[in-house]
């Protein structure tokens, strides 16, 4: 599945009918809506799919080089996103990376070691700045 900040992940969109993203949700995959009509406000997906961002597997990659790489491909301070965290909030693409903790040392603890959640959201979705939830 390919990851568009601002606009979808796989085949579903921000911004789409609760309806036609529940029939286009994939296993692996969750939503969440706002709005009346509820629209789709927020998309993650998990280890369980495959997932990429501008050609960087997500979930296959290690933590530490996938975010090395979307700092570099954004040209992102990487001050601003030092190694040793188990999330990553890009607030310019309102897209976030998270694991449950850190192990960067150990490449078979795969919890701690690779990502294990991508999302992607509205602007205001966190701030509650968005549409009402339904």
């Amino acid at each position: 599945m390919e990851i568009v900040p601002h606009v979808r992940i796989g085949r579903v969109r921000l911004g789409m009918s609760q309806e036609e993203a529940e029939w286009l949700r994939e296993p692996g995959m969750q939503t969440d809506w706002r709005g009346a009509p509820p629209v789709v406000a927020f998309i993650q997906v998990s280890k369980r799919v495959c997932a990429a961002y501008r050609g960087v597997d997500v979930f296959e990659v290690p933590a530490t080089e996938v975010v090395a790489e979307i700092v570099r491909l954004e040209e992102l301070n990487p001050d601003d996103y030092p190694p040793g965290r188990h999330q990553y909030l890009f607030p310019a693409l309102n897209f976030a990376l998270w694991r449950g903790y850190v192990n960067d040392d150990n490449p078979d603890d795969h919890q701690g070691y690779y990502f294990q959640a991508a999302s992607i959201h509205v602007p205001g979705y966190y701030t509650g700045n968005s549409a009402q939830s339904t």
